[in-house]
């Protein structure tokens, strides 16, 4: 009876804890203008997991003075949503984009293209 006691007693003070992560979703954004044309657009995609979140490297025909301001990320769903503000692209630029967010995401969407995204650690 004595250790029933003490399991419940353990196994209340386990339940009790809050041990939820609320959703969140945090990026960084780094440019370099490669061209100021788009005709050298490789297409380019390089995905790196580490225990952080993911780093994307990609390129991007985009405005020939982008900045970061003008790049949006968003989660929707199972799915992290890149996004620019290109009314005029020109310039060919390298992107890296740094995502950290839970939960998992299995989709990235980079303008119109979408990519399913299976994390090294799984």
């Amino acid at each position: 009876m004595k250790h029933f006691i003490i399991a419940l007693c353990l196994f209340t003070v386990l339940c009790s804890c809050d041990a939820g992560t609320k959703p969140y979703i945090q990026h960084e954004i780094k440019s370099k203008k490669i061209s100021d044309d788009c005709s050298n657009n490789t297409g380019r995609f390089n995905m790196v997991s580490n225990t952080i979140g993911e780093r994307y490297v990609f390129e991007q025909c985009l405005d020939a003075d982008f900045d970061p301001s003008k790049m949006k990320v968003d989660r929707r769903g199972d799915t992290v949503v890149v996004s620019f503000d290109s009314r005029h692209p020109s310039a060919l630029y390298e992107l890296t984009v740094d995502i950290d967010t839970y939960p998992r995401y299995h989709f990235l969407t980079i303008g119109t293209t979408t990519f399913s995204i299976i994390p090294a650690a799984n």
